[in-house]
């Protein structure tokens, strides 16, 4: 499914980002394509200590905040955006004041559709789910699940493939007889082992590395390494790893650049690149993909809280970030990063900023349980990624997808930014 929004005319007062996003979701509740919804969404402003909800642009302009918040009549699915050091309780109150206009606008999209007699097409599958489910429980037993638990990545992916491989090797003869898809099967199978582990974490009650749920990976941080770089830094947590580089222009450095907005100067320009060797692929190096585009923008929403005033600091600061190595949460670790490198650097940041992502796991009997620092396979079985970025004071910056095919509850977020309060205390 692809979904084109394009803005042919803009008043500069009604923000089209939030009315993208209700136009796609209506436009897919008329339609005969299947679809889970509808969505809405709300932009969350504060202006001299008020929330607004729903801003205009020129209020926008005035506000320390920006977050913008989608979700259905269940419960919240996404969150983007940036803060001026927000506290936990703050964001969870306005997050779910938020919903209440989200659950307004879904409402109105089913009114629309009931009016209009919108049906959806039929969903005709001939393939037997259940049978080949099946199958794959009872050639991956609890002891060979087990061995999936360990807190090297390239066992993991190791065992994983052998287990898939017996898999299909147990069945060769009815794949083949039959001709069913191996994509299918590859689909199955990577569903129930992430269903199968998630049980037995919960059985365990350890996670697949050996970790408590609320421990953090190792970390280890250099700084200085580049000689010719203004600053420089090396973050490592785990098996991610980010090599930060800061450098200073003066003010003809400065890129300047018109969106539907208008100009926005650019004193911070956050760089953020994944190679494809961080995770052992072989790809094009084209253009920046959804990822970088995402995680640097998260990133530079962090950083720039910290930053000093152009009147103090009249310099144009540039931030690039490699990623080296990549199991999980690198956008967190180019902020963790850029904070060290700036100060190398010898910026002058008025506090320093650092981030988490936070997982969430749910058993089959309504278990939920939160994860702190969650590695790259935690954030595939898992049913949420939640980066939370921030200093000891409040909360910077923002941004949660959700696996899990419908909202999250208050509950949820309270124990996760719990979580997060206690991290960056400790």
């Amino acid at each position: 499914v692809q979904l084109l929004t394009t803005v042919y005319s803009f008043d500069k007062e009604h923000l089209p980002t939030p009315l993208a996003l209700v136009a796609a979701s209506l436009s897919l509740t008329l339609s005969k394509i299947p679809f889970m919804g509808p969505v809405g969404c709300c932009e969350v402003a504060r202006i001299n200590g008020k929330w607004v909800y729903n801003p205009t642009f020129s209020q926008s302009q005035e506000s320390d905040v920006k977050i913008i918040v989608a979700g259905n009549d269940e419960g919240i699915n996404m969150v983007e955006g940036s803060a001026n050091q927000i506290s936990e309780a703050e964001l969870i109150e306005i997050l779910f004041a938020a919903h209440e206009y989200i659950k307004k606008q879904v409402a109105w999209q089913r009114t629309i559709a009931q009016e209009l007699g919108a049906e959806k097409a039929p969903i005709i599958d001939q393939f037997d789910w259940s049978v080949w489910t099946k199958r794959v429980y009872e050639v991956l037993p609890a002891h060979d699940v087990e061995r999936m638990f360990s807190d090297d990545k390239l066992v993991r992916s190791a065992v994983r493939e052998e287990l898939e491989g017996r898999f299909l090797t147990t069945y060769a003869a009815e794949i083949a007889e039959t001709g069913v898809s191996e994509t299918f099967l590859s689909y199955i199978f990577d569903t129930v082992l992430k269903e199968s582990i998630t049980e037995r974490i919960f059985a365990l009650k350890r996670r697949i590395d050996g970790r408590a749920f609320d421990v953090v990976r190792p970390i280890s941080t250099e700084v200085g390494l580049l000689p010719f770089n203004h600053g420089s830094a090396l973050f490592t947590r785990g098996r991610t790893q980010a090599l930060v580089s800061i450098t200073l222009g003066s003010g003809q450095d400065e890129a300047r650049t018109e969106n539907l907005l208008g100009v926005v100067d650019g004193n911070l320009m956050v760089h953020y690149n994944f190679h494809s060797f961080s995770v052992g692929e072989v790809r094009p190096n084209r253009g920046p993909g959804r990822r970088e585009i995402g995680h640097g923008y998260l990133a530079a929403s962090a950083i720039r809280r910290i930053l000093p005033k152009k009147e103090a600091f009249p310099y144009v600061i540039r931030v690039v970030a490699d990623i080296l190595e990549s199991d999980g949460s690198t956008s967190q670790a180019t902020i963790c990063g850029a904070t060290m490198a700036l100060m190398n650097a010898g910026v002058p940041i008025t506090s320093m900023v650092s981030g988490v992502a936070m997982g969430l796991l749910g058993s089959s009997d309504g278990k939920i349980q939160v994860l702190t620092d969650i590695a790259g396979i935690e954030d595939e079985f898992g049913l949420m990624d939640f980066k939370v970025a921030g200093t000891s004071t409040g909360i910077c910056a923002v941004q949660m997808d959700i696996k899990y095919k419908g909202g999250l509850a208050r509950n949820v977020f309270e124990m996760a930014l719990e979580a997060v309060s206690y991290t960056h205390l400790t």
